[in-house]
């Protein structure tokens, strides 16, 4: 049972079991710029404005924080797999067994590795200002920008414009997919593409996801294509990557399982031995951040919608 709750709601992020534990109110925040002649397509600027929690492992020793992390979470699969394995021996036997010889040992050393998962995270919140509370002031400055594009006569002619900020994110994506489910019909209505932006700290780590939730989740080929050519147009540096297992996700992910056209742009370091991350820790506060990675990605949102708008 477990396992089988940590697959469902960290690794697919499912809700099968939200009804054991307490729930909470939550509050999405999203407005509508409209265009200046007909709606064609929409393009829906997301990011979130939950902070986290502050990871131990991160605060302190990251150079091994996330190898901890994935011995920890493999230890606990052997454990749970042996446990059920033997389980099923004996009952087919009729015979109680006891784990010996190397099995024992490997149950013991991976008890230890396991055990160190229930300290992973602290009750302290993170200030949270590049994960992720930057990223919805970028999406402000964005919608302002075409706003003001508008009053002069320069506006989106056939594209809405929709700002979300999502609560509920580092609980498993709760608030996007909420979101997404009750306004479904909307996103169909009209062709949708959803910009999602997520830890924005470093230029050198600027990235479109081409894969999230774990890898599980494919986002938008055309979508990363045209923006990392307006990335090439205005000589920004930007690479193609997926989420790999074990990486968490985004809130794209909770509109492209519904075939809504999404993806994720990120800076933040991915590598598995980094000492310089900020996400969920202490550190996480705004002179921190790299603002060329900030005035990076507003150029990449507006320059993506610019293009879409253009071709209509």
């Amino acid at each position: 049972m477990g396992l089988a709750y940590g697959l469902s709601q960290y690794v697919f992020y499912g809700r099968l079991f939200d009804p054991l534990f307490k729930s909470g109110d939550g509050c999405n925040v999203f407005g509508t710029l409209e265009p200046t002649v007909t709606v064609a397509q929409q393009v829906v600027l997301v990011g979130h404005h939950d902070s986290p929690y502050i990871f131990s492992f991160l605060e302190r020793f990251q150079g091994i924080a996330f190898i901890r992390f994935l011995l920890g979470m493999a230890s606990y699969s052997w454990l749970c797999i042996y446990s059920a394995l033997l389980s099923i021996h004996q009952l087919s036997s009729g015979q109680l067994q006891a784990a010996k010889g190397f099995p024992l040992w490997v149950t013991i050393v991976d008890l230890l590795f396991a055990l160190q998962l229930f300290f992973m995270m602290s009750r302290e919140p993170s200030p949270g200002a590049g994960d992720n509370l930057n990223s919805t002031s970028m999406n402000a400055v964005v919608a302002k920008y075409f706003r003001e594009e508008r009053e002069v006569g320069a506006g989106l002619r056939h594209t809405r414009l929709i700002v979300l900020s999502t609560d509920g994110e580092e609980i498993g994506q709760r608030g996007a997919i909420e979101y997404a489910q009750r306004h479904l019909s909307e996103l169909r209505a009209v062709p949708s593409y959803v910009f999602n932006i997520d830890s924005v700290y470093y230029y050198k780590d600027l990235a479109v996801l081409t894969r999230d939730r774990n890898y599980t989740c494919k986002l938008s080929k055309a979508m990363v294509g045209d923006i990392c050519q307006i990335a090439e147009e205005n000589n920004l540096q930007l690479r193609r990557m997926p989420i790999p297992f074990g990486g968490g996700g985004t809130d794209a992910a909770a509109f492209a399982v519904h075939g809504i056209e999404a993806a994720a742009i990120i800076a933040q370091p991915t590598g598995l031995v980094r000492k310089d991350h900020l996400y969920h820790t202490s550190k996480d506060t705004l002179e921190r951040i790299d603002m060329n990675a900030v005035q990076a990605v507003i150029e990449l949102a507006i320059g993506y919608i610019r293009e879409l708008d253009s071709r209509v």
